[in-house]
């Protein structure tokens, strides 16, 4: 192997650096057309529930398709996924423009749900691949930035562009940005890694702990990204631009740290107090009616969840052998996914019926619940895992 690759303990190395880039420049495509897409569609007469149908489809059509792209992943290689994937996503970006009715629109989202299902699980098995096996949470820590800040921006502009431009002209834009991306991944080199000799489960059991641990922790997620502008209004908090803020500011500040320790001193060593932190972020906006409070709220959560999700990707690692990397990451990120799905629809009807203290207050209660999953992984870590049992935090 490439000395700049897994031989040295070196991170930021070219293919790292590349599919860093090619990973945010999918995202700031994709972030600038999910703001616009509920408009797209009520251009097609799409009801408020359609609407939502019309979005929903992506989401979980992406869970079903990446389980199989996982597989695909560990028997053919990943460039080959990684090039596929990308391909769909343009045809697709292209095609939203030509689409009039909402027959149409769905069988793009669908569409657009396979090639995203793909995307997202093989770039993250790359990154994984070509990293230090020592430095697999930094890796993985500095590699989700690339999420945090296109979300940053993107839906700002997609906005924007879609004000000045028009939907047709918006969707042209991110699909040249796709295209660029889809240069840039025919130049990703095929990590070296043991293929697996027989096909490999859709599901990969051995990371279902850590898929527990994410959808429990997603699920008060969800309610914080769709229900906080609601919350907001209830308790006369209309700052809402600053708890976004401060919570990213959080979350990116957070992830390489978070990732960088779990590496010293073991994943469940940093697991711990990082779901503790998101319990209790989401228990103190439970609480909240002033700015203080608030902003102090999206501190913690910030913190806690860019603790926990690079150091649960690299317990994801861990727990499987490489072979099967393709499906333990469709497994997490399937499981990502179901979390903040379910956490709409879920939290949505909690706080309808019985109002925002209780909705906050049962997410803190969920993330807390994902601690006896963590009791499990550490049982399913094995002495020859990465890293070892006494690193991994059993111990600690």
């Amino acid at each position: 192997m490439p000395e700049s690759k897994k031989g040295s303990a070196e991170i930021f190395h070219p293919q790292f650096i590349l599919i860093m880039l090619v990973n945010v420049l999918m995202f700031i495509s994709f972030f600038s057309m999910l703001p616009t897409m509920a408009g797209y569609a009520q251009t097609m007469g799409a009801s408020t529930s359609g609407v939502g149908f019309i979005m929903g489809l992506l989401t979980f059509t992406a869970v079903f398709f990446r389980l199989f792209a996982g597989r695909e992943i560990d028997r053919s290689g990943s460039r080959r996924v990684l090039v596929f994937s990308t391909a769909v996503i343009v045809a697709v970006t292209f095609l939203y423009p030509q689409v009039h009715n909402l027959t149409y629109l769905a069988l793009l989202r669908v569409l657009h749900g396979l090639g995203w299902g793909g995307f997202i699980a093989v770039t993250h098995v790359i990154a994984a691949d070509i990293s230090p096996a020592a430095r697999q949470g930094e890796a993985m820590g500095y590699f989700t930035l690339t999420i945090n800040l296109a979300m940053a921006f993107a839906p700002a502009v997609g906005l924007a562009l879609a004000g000045r431009l028009g939907y047709p002209g918006l969707f042209y834009l991110a699909g040249v940005l796709i295209v660029a991306d889809l240069l840039l991944c025919l130049a990703v080199a095929e990590p070296p890694r043991e293929r697996s000799p027989e096909p490999s489960p859709l599901i990969a059991t051995a990371s279902l702990p850590a898929a527990a641990v994410i959808v429990l922790v997603t699920l008060g997620y969800a309610g914080i990204i769709n229900l906080l502008p609601l919350f907001g209004a209830e308790r006369g908090l209309t700052q809402l631009g600053w708890f976004y803020a401060v919570f990213s500011v959080a979350l990116i500040a957070s992830r390489p740290v978070g990732g960088r320790l779990s590496d010293r001193y073991g994943r469940f060593a940093v697991l711990w107090p990082g779901i503790l932190l998101v319990a209790m972020g989401l228990a103190l906006l439970a609480q909240t009616h002033g700015l203080g409070l608030f902003l102090t709220a999206a501190a913690v959560y910030g913190i806690g969840f860019g603790f926990v999700h690079p150091s649960l990707l690299a317990l994801t690692i861990d727990l499987t052998p490489p072979r099967q990397r393709g499906a333990a990451m469709s497994t997490f990120y399937s499981a990502y996914d179901l979390g903040v799905g379910g956490g709409s629809f879920l939290f949505g009807s909690v706080a309808a019926a019985s109002g925002f203290t209780l909705t906050y207050w049962a997410g803190a209660c969920l993330a807390a619940l994902s601690l006896p999953f963590l009791s499990l992984a550490a049982r399913r870590m094995q002495p020859g895992a990465r890293p070892s049992a006494s690193q991994a935090g059993l111990g600690k």
